[in-house]
């Protein structure tokens, strides 16, 4: 049990989302529990979409087992309905060329280049090594125009919406951890969403409030199959209806998309946009980047 003393699991008791420690949870509370996510009591489930669990610690199975609404059988380690404390949800695993077998060559590449980039800045470090002060006012500037010009463009308001809200990584919230610097707080949830959360933290300051303001109505969690994650959500503004928010693969974002926003304005996303966009990715493929 020590090892979850700051472990925090998601719950909904009297119509409210809440982090609470396991130790707290009570029967009657509705558990949200994410791909990662070690399982913080005995649960029945009352709602999935594609969940499986690694009882290998509990059963010895070594493969995951599905799990859905519906009673399988009088057998509680058998039946499909219920999963246990301290096992993992996970996603399903496939054979062959995954998806994550992808990601993780993609990783190594990136971490290649990495490498170059920090001999090249390492040697342009000894270049400018006498005009220090010009280069900091260089960067500043940079950062400063690039800032502005993203808000010009509603940038940053999108960018808020899509990474703080269709993410489901949380700061492990205890005193020790919020006081360290962003980049070193301990995380919960997948890596790519944990440094998107990071990184979303250092430019509007509090994510924990902005969801709060924007709270989750349902969400599909992201999967190999469907490539995609998506969240609806109720806001803070004057406007009734509910915000959704939907990251993924871009062919399968793509063929969701009937307009386009340019400048602020609000335009159909016709062949034209479409060939503009694939020349966008390509360009930036070239470039070994990631399109988001």
């Amino acid at each position: 049990m020590e090892s979850f003393k700051y472990l925090q699991a998601c719950v909904v008791r009297h119509g409210e989302s809440r982090n609470i420690n396991p130790n707290k949870i009570v029967v009657g509370d509705i558990v949200e529990i994410h791909r990662g996510n070690r399982i913080p009591a005995d649960i029945r489930i009352i709602r999935a979409h594609g969940l499986k669990v690694d009882n290998s610690s509990l059963t010895g199975e070594s493969e995951p087992q599905a799990r859905r609404i519906e009673y399988t059988s009088d057998d509680i380690l058998e039946t499909r309905n219920l999963t246990f404390f301290g096992t993992f949800a996970v996603e399903s695993i496939e054979h062959g060329n995954t998806p994550l077998a992808g990601e993780i060559n993609h990783f190594i590449r990136i971490i290649t280049i990495i490498a170059v980039v920090v001999a090249v800045v390492f040697l342009i470090s000894i270049i400018v090594a006498q005009v220090p002060e010009g280069l900091l006012a260089t960067v500043t500037v940079c950062l400063t125009l690039t800032a502005q010009r993203m808000a010009r463009k509603n940038c940053l308001n999108a960018l808020a919406r899509y990474a703080s809200l269709c993410n489901t990584a949380t700061f492990k919230d205890n005193p020790s951890n919020r006081s360290r610097p962003i980049i070193q707080r301990e995380c919960e949830g997948d890596a790519s969403e944990i440094a998107i959360l990071k990184y979303m933290e250092a430019i509007i300051s509090n994510v924990s409030h902005y969801r709060s303001k924007n709270a989750k109505i349902c969400e599909v969690q992201f999967s190999s199959s469907n490539r995609y994650q998506l969240s609806i959500h109720s806001t803070y503004d004057q406007d009734e209806r509910y915000l959704l928010v939907m990251k993924g693969a871009s062919k399968t974002i793509l063929k969701n998309c009937s307009t386009i926003y340019v400048d602020g304005c609000e335009i159909e996303f016709n062949k034209f946009w479409k060939r503009q966009y694939e020349a966008a990715f390509n360009e930036l493929s070239k470039k070994k980047l990631n399109f988001i």
